[in-house]
């Protein structure tokens, strides 16, 4: 088994070189979110409070205070941009190396456990997923090393119960599976009259919960993040008709099923399996409470928010495969998948190069633009907040309220109580902070009708940004 940990090891490091060649040899993250995190690492490591947006509370605009609290440790010694690629990369090849392991203890057959991991290696949208800069591949690596230790009920060793309170500071979802897999787990030593257990097991999941909540509030100032309720406020879609959302909600879950290709019949496997339970109820949830809230958001970024279920797919395939029934095909039904999941690679490849190229085309060259172009005493409306706060002294405001607090709050009495687009939410925001420019990507602009909103208030908008004419992000300089 020591021999053959190789494998995976092999495998994950070749691709992520390859990515690497894809980013230059330089890190560059398709999301703009992700320099939100190196903008707050950066602080942390210099040691200093924020300066750059306004009326930011303490650290906010941070999901996953795990993932930022890893790349700070490694940051003391390293650049944060290669500490942030360390995390991921370290995350995807472990990530490997526990479905390789699992794959290879259940059926027993090593090209059944080869076919299996690389097929989870590249399906989807994974490789970007990985690579976005956050936490998503993270994620999908402390959901696989839940799913295995929990796959039976309770863990061999009761030191996992201290996993458990962890994975909902990776992302705020997995609280729902952490409560079911301890609720599974608690009624599996009642069931078997096993008290003593249960009560180690409990104390190892107060100690820890008390641990990361005491670690949340000295960084952030509070347990739960601000992110989601900042953003169900500005995309305002909780208050739309049931029927629209159904169809965004269908038509997202649909669309992240075809993307997976070949590894979405694991959904279907693992309902053959001992994890059912657990699948069957966090789904539920999940999909229940981004209907009721924010039914648009399963779409962004390439599915982003469904990857929570990616390790469930691959798990349940194992599983299949290492059924009675099933076990003496698995090397050649395993074969098969790669084969058909490997026909999507390219095109997936070339979607993550795609956007690697706009960051390096778009984010970059407005970054710098603003650096070169605006003085530090004018305030820039913004609403993609990361690359920019890594490279500019201007003081930001952001209308989406991530990093500043008031905008969250306006954008709550007015987007989410008028079901959308508002004049007077942009328009509130800029002259609270007299802002001087405005840094808007076009796409939004259409769709929320941000600088017409600030015309109808009586702003004057002019582009500032002349000379990158025909480019994804436009600079306006506004006035009133």
């Amino acid at each position: 088994m020591k021999n053959k940990i190789v494998i995976p090891m092999v495998l994950g490091g070749i691709i992520c070189i390859y990515v690497l060649y894809f980013m230059g040899w330089t890190p560059v993250y398709t999301l703009d979110d992700a320099y939100i995190v190196q903008h707050s690492v950066n602080n942390f490591v210099n040691f200093k409070s924020e300066s750059v947006f306004l009326d930011s509370a303490k650290n906010s605009g941070l999901t996953s205070i795990v993932h930022v609290g890893l790349i700070t440790l490694i940051a003391f010694v390293f650049d944060t941009n290669w500490s942030q690629f360390l995390i991921a990369s370290l995350s995807y090849i472990l990530f490997l190396v526990a479905i390789f392991l699992y794959s290879f203890k259940s059926t027993k057959n090593i090209v059944t456990s080869f076919c299996l991991t690389l097929l989870a290696a590249v399906s989807g949208y994974v490789i970007e997923q990985f690579f976005n800069g956050l936490e998503t591949g993270l994620l999908i690596f402390l959901v696989t090393i839940s799913l295995i230790l929990f796959r039976n009920g309770v863990p061999q060793q009761k030191l996992a119960f201290a996993l458990l309170p962890v994975l909902p500071f990776v992302r705020p979802e997995l609280s729902f599976l952490s409560t079911i897999i301890c609720v599974r787990a608690a009624f599996f030593y009642l069931k078997n009259n096993q008290k003593s257990e249960f009560s180690r097991a409990f104390f190892i999941l107060v100690i820890a919960s008390a641990m990361v909540a005491i670690y949340a509030i000295i960084l952030t100032g509070n347990i739960l993040p601000n992110t989601a309720g900042a953003k169900s406020y500005f995309f305002a879609e909780s208050c739309k008709q049931l029927d629209e959302k159904i169809r965004v909600l269908n038509s997202g879950i649909g669309r992240f099923l075809s993307s997976l290709g070949v590894l979405s019949l694991g959904f279907i496997a693992i309902l053959f399996t001992r994890l059912r339970f657990v699948f069957l109820t966090f789904i539920s949830i999940f999909y229940i409470l981004y209907l009721l809230e924010f039914s648009g958001g399963i779409h962004h970024n390439n599915y982003r928010y469904q990857y929570v279920f990616y390790a469930f797919a691959i798990i349940g395939l194992i599983d299949f495969l290492s059924l009675n029934l099933v076990a003496k095909y698995s090397k050649y039904l395993s074969l098969l998948m790669l084969v058909l999941g490997l026909y999507s690679v390219p095109k997936n490849i070339h979607n993550l190069n795609t956007s690697i190229q706009f960051t390096q085309n778009e984010n970059f060259t407005v970054g710098e633009w603003v650096k070169e172009n605006i003085s530090k005493n004018d305030v820039i409306l913004i609403h993609d907040a990361g690359y920019i706060s890594t490279v500019t002294n201007s003081k930001l405001v952001d209308i989406v309220g991530l990093k500043t607090s008031y905008s969250a709050q306006v954008n709550k009495v007015t987007r989410l109580v008028n079901c959308g687009n508002d004049p007077r939410a942009i328009d509130a925001i800029a002259t609270k902070f007299n802002a001087k420019y405005f840094v808007v990507f076009g796409m939004w602009d259409d769709i929320f009708q941000l600088t017409n909103s600030l015309k109808v208030m009586g702003w004057k908008v002019e582009v500032a940004d002349k000379s990158r004419d025909g480019a994804a992000y436009r600079v306006y300089k506004i006035s009133k």
